[in-house]
């Protein structure tokens, strides 16, 4: 038999061979165009986030981020929103502009995707972010109480669940009913004005200051005075029945409740002066041309009665027992409101510089600041008796609500002096401008003696209670000397902004 033999075509070989190794070249190249889903461990920070999700959104705001590897280098990252690439970057770091969808508050997904090249192989890495557009703003807040020494907000938006509140980057809100900010007790400014932050953190994260979280900042003054606007030129008034404050600036009346809320605005042009009586409330009104009206009560509604003066009113008053007083040369004129008809006249040796009503009494100053004496008078019916004269000077005289028998002599800024009329002697003396007085607590403030001065932008001001003792100061820094404060049930109010004057806890406190 013969034997088989075989050749060995050496290029068949060598063929065959780089078919094989094209083969495996071509896998290989596939598997590096195609990343695989595999585990690589990468690391991410993302606007302050750190890798955590959510991630947290306040409006379209821009997010910078950087991703690192241990494996290999970072060839790709993708950013896709609602399913939709936004943004790709080939460097591991970048910055780009991010707009969620603010239509609904509703929870959104952000989703990364990293592609590494390590040891010839890609792999591919998906991070998901949750996105949740975060709504605050100053609707959300309301100023809820204000005092000398504190303020306090109250949260009036939704409330949400998943988030805490920090205070100004610095304490937890625990209760959002009562957001309170103390102020120093003798450095407060009036009226108040707030800058302050609350900042939304995720309940789970901490709270870390260089971090950016949706936040908002409240700037607050003290509540609006309703629609009127205390200027320098001011007359007030009150209603002691009603207990009502009666607030006139030539063009204008206000009308306000014990509790500051306006019950009447109305406008009053062509007015010569106003008067409130303090008992029952009527309405007297001096136009610039005419006879004086007296109207029933704030309405202005009925007109009770119609006075023609015998002499230009130079210097008019009205008493609690409805009479209308008119000051002129030597003598006073009085007047019934109700029926219009003078009833008597006072008459003094020297001219009337300017007299008080003290409730049942008149207090006439003679001369120049009383420099031809005082004379006191017991006011009747039909008749007024007078009871005694004293030696005083001063260039306004006020009756204290409370203290019926204390009078306080202002020489404005030479200070002033609270004067006993049954003893007719002086209580107290005080340096300083005399301000106003409450008529239902007897607060009285005064501005310290530097007022006026100009050597500085802010005012002291001091309150003494009932007897005269010094509750505390403040200062004051509404645009400078602009306007003088009004007190009413312990409200304090300059031009159109007001705030309770003392806390409760303080209503009774004494001074030094």
């Amino acid at each position: 038999m013969r034997k088989k033999t075989f050749r060995i075509h050496f290029p068949s070989i060598i063929i065959f061979l780089g078919f094989i190794l094209l083969a495996y070249s071509c896998e290989d190249n596939e598997e590096d165009n195609n990343p695989v889903d595999e585990k690589v461990d990468i690391t991410v920070n993302i606007g302050n986030n750190d890798g955590a999700s959510p991630l947290y959104i306040y409006g379209p705001r821009d997010i910078d981020f950087s991703v690192s590897s241990d494996k290999g280098s970072i060839d790709l990252i993708q950013f896709f929103y609602q399913g939709t690439e936004i943004k790709s970057f080939t460097t591991q770091s970048g910055k780009f502009h991010f707009t969620p969808d603010m239509s609904k508050e509703d929870i959104t997904n952000l989703e990364m995707k990293v592609t590494v090249t390590a040891n010839q192989k890609k792999y591919l890495e998906t991070v998901n972010y949750k996105v949740q557009y975060v709504k605050i703003s100053e609707e959300d807040f309301e100023l809820k109480d204000a005092t000398i020494d504190h303020f306090v907000f109250k949260m009036v938006g939704e409330r949400l669940e998943n988030y805490k509140y920090i205070l100004n980057g610095k304490e937890v809100i625990q209760d959002l009913d009562n957001i309170t900010i103390k102020r120093k007790f003798a450095q407060f400014s009036f009226p108040i004005e707030s800058s302050i932050s609350i900042i939304l953190v995720p309940i789970e994260q901490e709270y870390i200051s260089t971090n950016t979280y949706p936040y908002v900042r409240l700037d607050f003054k003290d509540k609006k005075l309703g629609d009127f606007h205390v200027g320098s030129t001011l007359f007030h008034y009150i209603n002691i029945a009603h207990d009502e404050l009666y607030i006139w600036s030539l063009s204008e009346l206000s009308v306000f409740d014990r509790q500051m809320n306006e019950i009447k605005h109305q406008s009053m042009e062509d007015i010569n002066k106003i008067f409130v009586t303090p008992k029952t409330g009527l309405i007297v009104v001096k136009p610039l041309y005419g006879k004086v009206l007296t109207y029933s009560d704030k309405n202005f509604t009925t007109i009770v009665s119609a006075i023609d003066l015998k002499f230009n009113p130079e210097n008019l008053r009205v008493s609690e027992n409805d009479q209308l007083f008119n000051g002129h040369n030597f003598q006073i004129d009085v007047y019934n409101l109700y029926t219009g008809k003078s009833v008597y006249s006072i008459n003094f040796h020297e001219n009337v510089g300017d007299y008080t009503i003290l409730g049942d009494k008149l207090l006439a100053r003679l001369g120049n600041d009383g420099q031809g004496g005082n004379e006191v008078y017991q006011l009747n019916e039909k008749s007024a008796t007078l009871l005694y004269t004293f030696e005083k000077t001063s260039r306004n005289c006020i009756v204290h609500p409370i203290n019926r028998n204390h009078i306080i002599l202002d020489n404005t800024y030479n200070g002033f002096e609270i004067f006993d009329l049954e003893s007719q002697t002086t209580l107290l003396s005080f340096k300083g401008q005399f301000q106003s007085i409450d008529p239902i607590t007897g607060s009285l403030l005064y501005y310290a003696e530097n007022y006026g001065s100009g050597a500085s932008n802010t005012h002291d001001n001091h309150v003494i209670d009932l007897n005269y003792n010094k509750i505390f100061t403040f200062e004051d820094a509404s645009q400078s000397t602009y306007g003088a404060f009004l007190q009413f049930n312990n409200y304090i109010i300059k031009s159109d902004r007001y705030t309770n004057l003392l806390p409760k806890d303080l209503m009774n406190k004494k001074g030094e």
